[in-house]
């Protein structure tokens, strides 16, 4: 791929995917609450936009056998992991992959639940992709966003390590900007903060 946000992510996790899963589960909060939310609700069909190693999606797949999952990443570095994990555990038939940008990559088909969790601070434009999003998720689906807030409860000094250490990571929170994006375009969402404003999950519907 030679899109300039798929070469950076690969850059990002070239080193890094390797111990991707057991870093990021010490500051990536709210994942496991999310994913159980998911399975235990009747849905066919689940997107993560920006499935990275597949973590989550391993996990919905053991939760509910019946349940079809797709992921996306612009990361095809991050997708070699996932689809060695995906083999290995023998559940090719139940999730399948896809490498492209969630601001324009066309599935041809839409989903019951589109999830992104931890990536739409990653993407480079979260507004198309919060749209591509809209046209990819069914009528009566949901769309999750759970991400890192605006840490308004930590002090300042804190504050200010953990916007230039996610940084580093290509890493730019901006919960209030999609608040103001989501009420501009009229979509129906409810929000909830984790660990005092450090991350935030966020409900989507079209009406």
């Amino acid at each position: 791929m030679f899109d300039p946000h798929s070469k950076r992510m690969n850059t990002v996790y070239r080193y890094t995917r390797h111990c991707y899963d057991i870093s990021r589960k010490f500051f990536l909060l709210g994942r496991d609450g999310l994913l159980e939310e998911l399975g235990k609700q009747d849905y066919k069909s689940i997107c993560e936009v920006g499935c990275g190693t597949g973590r989550n999606l391993i996990k919905l797949a053991k939760m509910n056998s019946s349940n079809k999952l797709f992921g996306l990443d612009a990361s095809d570095l991050m997708l070699k992991k996932a689809e060695k994990r995906i083999k290995k555990l023998r559940l090719e038939d139940q999730i399948c992959l896809y490498t492209g940008l969630a601001e324009e990559y066309d599935f041809n088909k839409q989903f019951d639940i589109l999830v992104f969790s931890y990536s739409l601070s990653m993407v480079a434009d979260y507004k198309k992709a919060l749209n591509n999003a809209l046209e990819h998720v069914s009528d009566d689906g949901v769309i999750y966003v759970l991400d890192f807030g605006n840490f308004e409860n930590f002090p300042n000094l804190i504050k200010k390590l953990m916007y230039k250490f996610l940084k580093i990571f290509s890493v730019y929170p901006g919960k209030n900007e999609l608040f103001s994006f989501l009420k501009r375009n009229n979509v129906f969402y409810e929000t909830r903060d984790i660990a005092g404003g450090y991350s935030f999950i966020t409900k989507l519907t079209k009406s």
